[in-house]
């Protein structure tokens, strides 16, 4: 269902341009933007997402569940957003009602620290449920919950996701030096090694949130890094990360994860 409304609270507009409904998630899209003075706060979405049908809440699912859709569409960001940035994705809950006595009515609710921003969208008649989409069986996750710190950067590996054309590696970067202190991501030199075999990022596969090269001081990035099919069923993974901390004395810390795969009985 297309809606296209906009509420603009305090230089904060977040836009709701529609909400598609299937049997097994009611997904947002959303658009948020921080329009104010490039000295001004940060803005944060302190609290999940709420859907309400009625006195029903429906779950909020992030991309780290495995109900998330795996279709290409990248959660929204809602870490600190800084003047001047524009975060633009998805908010997933759990599938409405569409019984003959469920309300007509949800209300979606992004609560942020400088207003809570609320939206009613009408379920009407004409709104059709799309059919669930069967996952792709060749599609493999590990969950991961990896954390490596040096130089006042933060690195989170949460997930790696398996596919005949394709491995993603699900990341959380966050920048704790101070205001003026950027680091940088440099993905170019992302790399992946299996056994003897070294894997490179490849543009294969859906298009996911990549992260951002330049991470200010107190920013949180999300994304993935793709790279060429890693086979699942050998062993151990080693995934590193490189970061510039310091862009004058380039100063590189690189962030290494060892993945192991957990048997199966195949």
């Amino acid at each position: 269902m297309n809606l296209e409304q906009s509420l603009t609270k305090r230089g904060i507009k977040v836009t709701l341009h529609k909400v598609e409904f299937t049997t097994n998630y009611t997904r947002a899209f959303l658009k948020i933007e921080n329009s104010n003075e490039p000295h001004s706060n940060l803005v944060n979405f302190v609290l999940e997402p709420v859907a309400m049908q009625g006195k029903k809440q429906l779950r909020y699912i992030s991309r780290f569940k495995k109900d998330f859709p795996q279709d290409g569409f990248s959660e929204i960001n809602f870490s600190p957003i800084p003047p001047g940035v524009e975060e633009e994705g998805v908010a997933v809950f759990h599938p409405v009602g569409f019984t003959p006595d469920s309300p007509r009515t949800v209300i979606l609710r992004f609560d942020s620290t400088v207003s809570p921003f609320i939206f009613e969208v009408p379920l009407e008649e004409g709104v059709q449920v799309r059919p669930k989409v069967e996952e792709d069986s060749t599609i493999k996750v590990v969950e991961v919950g990896q954390t490596r710190i040096a130089g006042g950067v933060l690195i989170t590996l949460h997930k790696v996701e398996f596919a005949e054309e394709y491995t993603a590696v699900f990341l959380i970067l966050e920048n704790k030096n101070g205001e003026h202190s950027d680091i940088f991501f440099d993905e170019t030199e992302c790399r992946a090694i299996q056994q003897n075999k070294q894997f490179w990022r490849t543009f294969e596969g859906p298009k996911y949130r990549q992260i951002k090269v330049s991470i200010p001081g107190g920013i949180k990035e999300e994304g993935v890094v793709k790279f060429e099919a890693i086979d699942y069923n050998k062993g151990k993974i080693r995934f590193e990360f490189p970061v510039i901390t310091n862009i004058q004395d380039r100063k590189r810390y690189r962030f290494i994860f060892n993945v192991s795969i957990p048997r199966t009985n195949s």
